[in-house]
């Protein structure tokens, strides 16, 4: 799995080998990441959902840091049972729909940016 992911961050890069040039839809396949603690990926192209798997699998996520792309729809219920994150950067994106929920349930949350 973790050569699946490598492969998949390593094809979306650019000729210039920038984080911020990543360009594509975020594999829900990432989310079987258990150990995950850190996601950042800003102001890059980063397009589609954000997956409800990210929620599901990754319990142990702290920070969440997807600002600055075009990311559509909205941020998954499926985080509610994250005991763990604090940080969340969703701003500067194409989310819709009413604030959900969830946000209500982090626990830990300290620093939300959903501009």
């Amino acid at each position: 799995l973790f050569s699946m992911c490598l492969r998949w961050l390593v094809s979306h890069l650019t000729s210039a080998g920038s984080l911020n040039n990543l360009y594509g839809e975020i594999p829900s396949e990432l989310g079987r990441l258990s150990e995950m603690r850190w996601f950042e990926i800003q102001n890059a192209y980063l397009i589609g959902t954000i997956p409800d798997e990210l929620g599901t699998g990754w319990t142990k996520l702290n920070t969440f840091l997807v600002g600055g792309n075009y990311l559509h729809g909205g941020f998954p219920p499926t985080f509610e049972n994250n005991e763990m994150l604090g940080t969340v950067f969703i701003d500067r994106n194409n989310l819709d729909g009413t604030f959900p929920s969830v946000i209500g349930t982090l626990k830990n949350l300290e620093w939300l940016d959903a501009e």
